[in-house]
């Protein structure tokens, strides 16, 4: 679609995912970037703007082209969630070194005498990472789903088919 096509012959799931691209750059203060990307695990990510990246960046695979007004719809909703929350002050949602000190001591009678310490320590650290990842990660993904299924009627045919896949 070029960008000389008049706003009525604009679809509503492209003009809903242009106006959320547009407030989460006015709420962040950084630039949103979209791009294609062959080599991710999942459908979709957003990596967000930060010391080494001036831009928030979403990537999406290129065989889920067809779900990219949800998706940049999705994650400009998770960039918007996480401007709005640092703005209430900083949260350490991390392994605490005291979590990660009792993890490594349960691993280590486990199964550190067929790692050794320093794996068992790696692996604590990850296994206490993706439970905080979770923990933060899906009740946040579920909550925005719920809105835009609820929100978005333009959108809700390719969430579910995201969804369904």
């Amino acid at each position: 679609m070029s960008s000389t096509t008049p706003p009525s012959e604009v679809p509503e799931a492209r003009r809903i995912s242009r106006d959320a691209l547009r407030e989460a750059e006015r709420l962040s203060g950084a630039q949103v970037t979209v791009v294609e990307s062959q080599s991710l695990p999942t459908f979709s990510t957003i990596r967000f703007a930060g010391d080494a990246r001036p831009a928030h960046v979403i990537e999406y695979r290129p065989d889920y082209a067809w779900a990219v007004d949800y998706l940049i719809v999705y994650h400009c909703e998770m960039l918007r969630r996480r401007v709005c929350a640092a703005s209430s002050g900083p949260v350490d949602l991390g392994p605490s070194p005291t979590g990660l000190k009792a993890i490594t001591g349960a691993l280590s009678k486990a199964i550190a005498a067929n790692m050794g310490p320093a794996a068992a320590r790696q692996f604590a650290t990850q296994l206490l990472e993706g439970v905080v990842v979770h923990l933060r990660s899906i009740p946040l993904a579920l909550a925005i789903d719920s809105d835009i299924e609820t929100e978005l009627e333009a959108l809700r045919e390719t969430q579910r088919r995201v969804l369904a896949q």
